[in-house]
């Protein structure tokens, strides 16, 4: 595989990744503004962070889609927001994997 192939990929992993994320970032946004704490208040950063032990400022770059997570904050995130895995992960598909399985079926 040449330099320039390696590069093309992977700037197209990183334009995936990023996808990805905004996607994922978008279904957590949504997510949290629907849910309510056991007081009937509207999930803040703030108390989300204290559920999760997540940092708030991280989250807030979770849902704008900056930067991704690991799985285990997702699941943190997925259990304090008691919602289902296709809230958080729908439309969160990777265009790359999906081009590899067509040329593959070739």
């Amino acid at each position: 595989m040449s330099k320039s192939q390696n590069e093309e990929e992977y700037r197209d992993k990183v334009a995936d990744d990023r996808k990805i994320n905004v996607a994922l970032g978008k279904n957590l946004h949504k997510v949290r503004l629907n849910v309510r704490t056991p007081k009937g208040e509207t999930v803040t950063f703030e108390w989300l962070s204290q559920m999760t032990t997540l940092r708030h400022v991280s989250i807030r770059r979770f849902e704008k889609g900056e930067t991704g997570m690991t799985v285990a904050s997702l699941v943190r995130l997925k259990d304090a927001l008691d919602c289902s895995w296709g809230d958080l992960l729908d439309g969160c598909e990777s265009g790359v994997v999906k081009e590899r399985k067509r040329i593959r079926r070739k």
